[in-house]
């Protein structure tokens, strides 16, 4: 919620990647959907389109951002379950 409510996407390949027409690092190099190289854009774009979503909605609609964080943080989740097994293992507590 919070990545969305500055205007971001977390990503769960490329990491978060700021998208909000309102953020300040829209003038920043590398540092906005819309400063990245054209072949970054289209990757990303498109991996945008293919999970429906259009890079439009998600600069201006926060509501579009929660929902794709959302969905990125199930597939995230859904790696990390794969490399641990799926068994999620707690800390022993010791003396020290």
């Amino acid at each position: 919620m919070q990545t969305a409510a500055f205007g971001g996407i977390q990503t769960p390949q490329w990491g978060p990647i700021n998208v909000s027409s309102k953020s300040p690092q829209r003038h920043d190099a590398g540092q906005h959907a819309t400063t990245l190289s054209p072949i970054e854009q289209d990757v990303i774009f498109k991996h945008l389109e293919d999970m429906g979503f259009t890079y439009e909605r998600l600069s201006t609609v926060y509501e579009s951002r929660a929902a794709y964080n959302l969905w990125s943080y199930g597939v995230i989740n859904a790696l990390v379950d794969a490399v641990n097994g799926g068994i999620y293992k707690g800390r022993v507590r010791e003396l020290f």
